[in-house]
């Protein structure tokens, strides 16, 4: 199997981790390993994270 791995930023705590991109899509949601955070895929190209915000 075809492992591809991105390193990407967590818009959230700032620090680099490794995503891999094998089936992810626009609008999924992935958890930094770092911070913990929820983000969302906004874009795959270039590869775009945003922190889901929960309700208030």
């Amino acid at each position: 199997m075809d492992n591809r791995k991105v390193t990407v930023k967590c818009p959230v705590c700032d620090n680099d981790f490794e995503l891999d991109i094998n089936g992810i899509q626009v609008g999924d949601i992935i958890e930094c390993p770092v911070c913990g955070a929820t983000l969302e895929v906004l874009s795959l190209d270039p590869i775009k994270l945003e922190a889901v915000v929960r309700g208030k």
